[in-house]
């Protein structure tokens, strides 16, 4: 018979008292976590008589008694201990559905993670808006961007380290060329073709802000014979320039960056290697994204950054 008293809850939370009952429900279920009132109010900072008054206004929605109370703690009844077992199934059900209709919300911002260091790649070329609609980026781990799409705490990635999955919408994305900065008194300035191999054991510098999105480059260079002993991190490109200058290292800088500085005494080597690329991947959930096509937001954000200067 209890069932059909929770036709009764049903109704409370589609009424007026939507807000103030689920706060209700939340209280119960806290307090169900210590079978003390005393102790779950100090953990709540909240007072007991607030803690009280609200479960006896569940009750009173409700029209049953959910806990039995005693000088030691409450126990529940067997009303309450229904209550419990769809309680965080009621609240879970909330927020799932809540998040799920975030994706509908045409006010909604759309929210993008791209891997730290990346904004120093793509040069600023990120779009800030598609379809009236802001675009929010957020710089996170290379191992980050899975969870915060499967959570929704983003509607799209841009990645370096691409997971091979039949559930997400991929897309190739951006290419970025690195050409390897040496100074010109190094012994591989004087081999042809120039011969990685004598840089093994060198020092190499990196940009700060680069350095995660650097680390898998490294490895892959690693495969070639390419190993450093020592690493530098820098404040920026200028500074890894002008310390390859001073023999101090070697360094890997990307197309914009060689368009931008230039030092006396040092050498490009391997300009356009496919093997010395970052590459980038669009990716999302599925190809609906808050109501837009990810087509469409795709083919918008790699206009922007492949588009030539």
């Amino acid at each position: 018979m209890i069932r059909y008293k929770y036709c009764k809850l049903i109704y409370i939370f589609m009424g007026e008292d939507l807000i103030l009952t689920l706060k209700w429900l939340y209280y119960f279920l806290e307090i169900c976590k210590d079978m003390n009132m005393s102790k779950t109010a100090s953990r709540l900072f909240i007072s007991q008589q607030g803690l009280s008054k609200a479960i006896n206004s569940l009750e009173n929605e409700l029209q049953c008694t959910l806990f039995i109370r005693s000088h030691s703690g409450v126990t529940l009844t067997d009303a309450g201990t229904y209550l419990l077992q769809q309680g965080h199934q009621i609240l879970d059900l909330i927020d799932t559905t809540q998040n799920h209709l975030k994706q509908y919300s045409e006010s909604q911002d759309i929210q993008i993670s791209v891997p730290n260091g990346a904004s120093a790649i793509f040069t600023n070329r990120l779009p800030n808006q598609f379809a009236g609609r802001p675009i929010s980026y957020t710089e996170v781990d290379e191992d980050e961007w899975i969870s915060g799409l499967e959570k929704r705490s983003y509607d799209a990635a841009i990645v370096s380290d691409l997971v091979n999955s039949g559930k997400w919408y991929i897309r190739p994305f951006y290419k970025e060329y690195l050409a390897l900065i040496v100074s010109a008194q190094q012994p591989i300035t004087k081999s042809n073709p120039p011969d990685l191999t004598l840089l093994k054991g060198q020092t190499i510098i990196i940009s700060e802000r680069l350095f995660n999105t650097y680390d898998k480059f490294l490895k892959r260079m690693a495969k070639r014979g390419l190993t450093f002993s020592k690493v530098i991190r820098t404040f920026s490109p200028f500074t890894a320039m002008h310390q390859c200058a001073q023999d101090i290292g070697v360094c890997f800088l990307g197309e914009h960056a060689l368009s931008l500085l230039h030092f006396p005494n040092t050498k490009v080597l391997y300009p356009h290697d496919p093997e010395m690329s970052l590459e980038f991947f669009f990716v999302a959930r599925s190809n609906n994204i808050k109501g837009l096509v990810s087509d469409q937001l795709y083919q918008h954000l790699y206009d922007c950054v492949n588009k030539e200067e």
